[in-house]
């Protein structure tokens, strides 16, 4: 699906230009829906155009002039004669060649493409001078001659030093978590990975993964690719900048993901399993260092022989990497057992370039320990940060329990209900946030290890609580409707903090108390849900 696709898609709605930028006066952006005509202007105005233009095409660049100073002079005509067909133009991301500091971009030229592929061969063609006589050139990351001082210097002037970094987590690192970890304390975030060959193909799941807002309430903001074709990543680099022009700060090319996924399309983790997969990860820095114009970085694991893994962060980042962020742990061990923090400072050590320490962090003060003993710039978090997005809060927030995790749930439901994940993604926040409260029976535990599943109280079998859980991750939940009844619903019926009753009863207004069997039956009606999502047994909630 190419992107004058989506323009169609969104124009079979029978909405106008004007009602879209009516609707979204917030610019969103997003992929997958008709928020993404709202890409691409400085002012918050769509980047839509309109047939008129369209017209003027094929016509000579004199009348395309004329055609636009007409457009410009009848400005103050009625917004109703406006057509309710148009096309996206897409942006290129070029600032013009100055002797302007490059922390202050000049304006952007723009570039018509209809397809990713066409995107791409833009690539390789001579861009048009700009309107000052001054030719027009990529954005260059390396300002200064030294490569070094170059990484160093945008993530202090552009990324803001940050120490607290939200890791890209597939289908829960959306908009919503985003902004929702940031107000807690996250100070860079990173998108859900993105699969090149699928984002390229118009897979709809994989394209709404990429989603933003303009304005800075989402910046810094590093959007996670993965694939083991240069060509093709290069061509998703540039898809993306199209897409959203400005809308986020560098590229991070996953090297690290230990998933059967990733074994299958040998990308992540398995791309860096030999000589011949390091060339080829080095050869992918260097296609999205040449082809685009924002900072790569790389996230990786440490390899079974610390040695071969500073050997592998060197390559990387004479390739081109800006930025390396490494997990402790090695590929067969996933997301369990000890952290090697000597290896993480080992790689600190070897190259010249930031580093980002990761992997088994549970708290804010198990953070500023891992920074400490490993000397890096910064720690990313993942799976602790889904139990409790407050994690990086000052002072560090209280331990969790049902009635915080329902506080959670409740405060994550606001932003989502600005910017609407899919359904799966909402029964994913939830497994997360209640998973740790509701299958533990007091005792203190390990609750990395709770939720991996490695431990449950056997006593809560059957009880409440543990029908509460099944419930809320059965597939007919899909809409914030049903979770926040299913919120209220648990709030009545468990042992949970006086202030949180009342929280939950104050966000209810005149909603009345549902059962589980009337808050299934609410997702009836809703048309999000797949089809292979009713193929659960509705009869215990009957």
């Amino acid at each position: 699906m190419d992107v004058n696709e989506l323009g169609r898609q969104t124009n079979d709605k029978g909405e106008s230009l004007k009602e879209l930028r009516k609707k979204f006066g917030q610019a969103t952006l997003s992929l997958g829906d008709v928020t993404t005509v709202l890409i691409g202007q400085e002012d918050g105005t769509s980047a839509a155009r309109s047939p008129k233009d369209k017209e003027v095409e094929d016509n000579d660049e004199s009348e395309e002039d004329s055609e636009a100073s007409e457009e410009e002079d009848s400005s103050s005509d009625s917004e109703e004669d406006q057509e309710d067909t148009y096309e996206f133009e897409c942006c290129l991301l070029h600032r013009y060649h100055s002797k302007a500091s490059p922390s202050q971009p000049r304006p952007v030229s723009i570039e018509k493409c209809g397809s990713a592929s066409k995107l791409a061969e833009r690539a390789a063609l001579d861009l048009k001078d700009s309107s000052d006589g001054l030719p027009a050139r990529p954005i260059q990351l390396h300002w200064v001659s030294n490569m070094s001082e170059s990484a160093h210097r945008f993530y202090e002037e552009v990324l803001g030093s940050p120490r607290y970094f939200a890791a890209p987590m597939v289908k829960q690192s959306d908009l919503a978590f985003r902004l929702m970890a940031r107000k807690w304390g996250a100070q860079c975030c990173y998108t859900p990975m993105l699969k090149s060959q699928h984002f390229l193909q118009g897979n709809d799941e994989e394209m709404a993964e990429f989603a933003t807002v303009a304005g800075l309430a989402d910046r810094p903001l590093v959007v996670q690719i993965c694939g083991r074709c240069p060509e093709i990543l290069s061509k998703m680099a540039l898809l993306l900048h199209s897409l959203a022009p400005g809308g986020f700060d560098a590229l991070d090319l996953n090297l690290g993901c230990p998933m059967e996924n990733a074994e299958v399309e040998g990308y992540g983790s398995f791309m860096i399993e030999d000589e011949s997969g390091v060339h080829n990860a080095c050869s992918c820095v260097q296609a999205l260092v040449a082809v685009q114009p924002l900072p790569v970085f790389c996230k990786i694991r440490i390899l079974p022989s610390v040695q071969d893994t500073l050997r592998l962060a060197k390559r990387l980042q004479d390739a081109g990497c800006s930025l390396l962020t490494v997990h402790g742990r090695v590929r067969a061990a996933k997301g369990s057992g000890a952290v090697d923090l000597e290896a993480i400072a080992a790689v600190r050590a070897a190259v010249s370039i930031p580093v980002v320490a990761n992997g088994g962090v549970r708290t804010r003060e198990e953070a500023d320990r891992m920074l400490q003993k490993t000397g890096c710039h910064g720690v990313m978090v993942g799976t602790a940060l889904l139990i409790n997005p407050r994690l990086f809060a000052e002072p560090p927030y209280e331990r969790h329990t049902i009635g915080r995790a329902i506080s959670v749930a409740l405060e994550y439901l606001q932003f989502a209900e600005l910017h609407p994940p899919r359904p799966i993604v909402l029964r994913k926040h939830f497994w997360y946030f209640f998973r740790n409260v509701l299958l533990r029976n007091g005792e203190e535990e390990d609750v990395l290890a709770i939720v991996r599943g490695d431990k449950m109280s056997p006593s809560l079998l059957g009880t409440e609580r543990h029908k509460f859980y099944t419930f809320m991750n059965q597939p007919f939940l899909c809409s914030i409707h049903q979770f926040r009844a299913t919120l209220r619903l648990m709030a009545h019926k468990l042992d949970v903090e006086p202030w949180v009753k009342s929280l939950v009863e104050s966000l209810a207004g005149t909603m009345p108390l549902l059962s589980m069997a009337e808050i299934r039956h609410l997702g009836v009606e809703v048309k999000t849900c797949c089809p292979e999502d009713w193929e659960a047994d509705f009869s215990l909630w009957d």
